[in-house]
């Protein structure tokens, strides 16, 4: 895909502070690598009373404040007071479950983060974490939750109805051409959009998991090929295959099978995802040039443990 079919919306880069808090990185030091490409939605906690007395006093010094949505107070409050800013914990919660407390590696996720914090108790809002998952907190440091930290270095939020759109605007002239209706795209889309992110198993840690995270934000071949098939076929499971012998790089197969409706005959298509490092692509595009749209028919080959 290029650019504009990118369906997110990332926070601007800011290349100063890039390392994690000293007390992350030592914990990562000693703890097995593990990426996580995780969706869910964002809280806040305070780590002790002391912290949320502070937060109190803070937040009685804006004019208004009772007005505010609790989002909208978290984030005045937190643009206006750095030293809470860097104290409080910002969780990712996952099926209304805490899964994640989030260590900011830079400035700039951080404030992201807090731009996030607008949109807390929305049930179309919703945030995409990308980093690396560390140990388990002690319960001294987030108010009594053992949950693992993930070192942050992506956070993005966004609303159901934003995702739509851009993903209808990136599939508007395929959609024209293979005459599928636009409404039909969207009731399918939000339906499996619904379908992943309310499964308490996906954490987005599992290579399937974070294959699957990815091609759910940033490629539309999935929901195309889900609504081309809308009338004649429905989507029996969506499944992740290793597939071996590709050297060192960590490459799954993620297969969708279809069900013919008058038939029952199933139909497979998949698509090649690397999840070996923190942030996955398309394994299905050469020499930097976008990844095709449409999956690809998916064919068993047990000699050589390989999709065609």
């Amino acid at each position: 895909m290029t650019d504009e079919q990118q369906m997110e919306h990332p926070p601007t880069a800011d290349k100063t502070g890039t390392q994690p808090c000293p007390s992350c990185a030592a914990a990562l030091d000693t703890f097995p690598q593990q990426y996580v490409f995780a969706i869910g939605k964002l809280d806040v906690r305070f780590p002790s009373i002391g912290i949320e007395r502070e937060f109190r006093r803070c937040t009685s010094l804006i004019p208004d404040v009772s007005s505010l949505s609790r989002g909208e107070r978290l984030r005045k409050v937190l643009e206006a007071n750095q030293h809470l800013a860097v104290r409080v914990c910002y969780v990712l919660t996952i099926g209304g479950v805490p899964a994640y407390v989030l260590a900011p590696t830079m400035a700039s996720v951080r404030e992201t983060i807090i731009e996030g914090l607008s949109q807390i108790g929305g049930a179309e809002q919703w945030a995409v974490v990308v980093g690396q998952q560390g140990p388990v907190c002690r319960p001294s440091d987030c108010g009594g939750l053992l949950v693992p930290m993930v070192v942050c270095d992506q956070f993005y939020a966004f609303s159901v109805e934003e995702w739509l759109r851009d993903l209808t605007t990136v599939l508007k002239p395929t959609l024209t051409a293979r005459k599928v209706i636009p409404k039909t795209l969207s009731t399918v889309a939000r339906e499996l959009f619904n379908q992943t992110v309310s499964a308490l198993q996906n954490v987005g840690a599992a290579d399937a998991h974070r294959a699957l995270n990815f091609l759910l934000m940033r490629h539309p071949g999935l929901f195309l090929a889900v609504a081309e098939r809308a009338d004649k076929s429905a989507l029996d499971k969506i499944e992740a295959r290793v597939l071996q012998g590709l050297g060192t790089r960590r490459l799954l197969a993620v297969i969708l099978t279809f069900l013919d409706l008058t038939t029952g005959v199933p139909e497979r298509l998949f698509c090649r995802v690397d999840v070996t490092e923190e942030w996955p692509f398309v394994a299905d595009q050469a020499d930097g040039r976008p990844a095709p749209l449409g999956l690809l028919p998916f064919i068993e080959n047990e000699l050589l443990a390989a999709a065609y």
